[in-house]
């Protein structure tokens, strides 16, 4: 359980099918309220090393207590024929006072 006016670490891990590590070009990292309203975005998360990221949200004080959303999208290229990929996580969370 999450609560109000703490802040919150996401970790993502970005692997190809094969379980590789990958190094994305970009990030797009989104916090949600329980409305649906967007709360705020992130596009530099830090790197743990071995395809690992995290970035740090806070939950504001004052915020609505429900199902908050974190929405982590990637894109890279891989190889010589500038093939793109897109990957998307979503993780739900529960917040209190």
């Amino acid at each position: 359980m999450s609560y109000l006016g703490e802040t919150e670490r996401f970790r993502a891990t970005i692997t190809d099918f094969d379980g590789t590590p990958q190094i994305p070009t970009s990030h797009v990292i989104t916090l949600y309220d329980p409305s649906g309203l967007l709360e705020t975005t992130d596009n530099a998360p830090t790197s743990e090393g071995g395809g690992v990221f995290y970035v740090d949200f806070r939950i504001p004080a004052d915020g609505e207590e429900g199902n908050w959303t974190v929405v982590w999208r990637t894109t890279y290229t891989v190889g010589l024929d500038s093939w793109y990929g897109v990957g998307v996580l979503v993780e739900t969370f529960k917040t209190a006072p």
